[in-house]
């Protein structure tokens, strides 16, 4: 059951962030804060592990080794949306790609370089390598502070690798934050359990 939850709320948060690509062309998942920390990456990983979450802590047992499984259920978020993002890949008459069905699947072409069709290992060394960073600034009120776009940036092939690796890194994280959430929730029910064993403990002591 707990798997089955994770798995629902996997699905959620990949199709979230395709359509987000879709409509604005950011990959929600590449945020980075600083340049490096992958808050993005851990946010999705969070929400892939957070059916596991909800499920593990309506059960009167806990679950042994939460971390280790949300951490792989994050991992799994990793690998799915990259899937996901080239299965539903489709180029339209414009020969824009998109990413809600409409003309023929990505695999039906070729890069302009190469008679290959566009495979699953080619579709992912072009998108890794072609990847740009934005850069935001804060702006405006206190009350209101928003973040503006003001560039970005073309980065080599090198460092676009660790950047990618760093986010299927946060995904990770994010999945072991939730699986230590699901320990903190035991550790907390058990401590309560004990305070009201002692507390009742003492009660008839008392009246004895």
């Amino acid at each position: 059951m707990k798997i089955l939850a994770s798995l629902f709320t996997t699905v959620i948060a990949l199709a979230v962030i395709v359509l987000i690509f879709e409509y604005t062309g950011f990959y929600a998942q590449s945020f980075k804060v600083f340049f490096i920390l992958p808050a993005g990456a851990g946010f999705a990983g969070a929400f892939c592990a957070s059916g596991y979450y909800f499920v593990a802590t309506k059960m009167k047992k806990e679950p042994s080794r939460p971390m280790l499984i949300c951490s792989m259920i994050g991992l799994l978020g990793f690998v799915l949306l990259y899937v996901s993002m080239y299965s539903t890949s489709y180029v339209d008459s414009d020969n824009k790609v998109n990413h809600m069905f409409r003309g023929e699947h990505i695999s039906n072409f070729t890069y302009e370089d190469s008679n290959e069709p566009v495979n699953f290992k080619s579709y992912m060394i072009s998108d890794i390598n072609s990847r740009e960073m934005s850069l935001f600034v804060g702006a405006g009120k206190k009350s209101t502070r928003v973040a503006m776009p003001v560039g970005s940036i073309e980065i080599n092939s090198t460092l676009n690798i660790i950047l990618f690796v760093v986010e299927g890194l946060g995904f990770i994280i994010g999945g072991w934050v939730v699986g230590s959430n699901v320990i903190s929730f035991f550790e907390a029910k058990r401590k309560k359990q004990e305070e009201q064993a002692e507390q009742e403990e003492q009660a008839l002591n008392i009246s004895g």
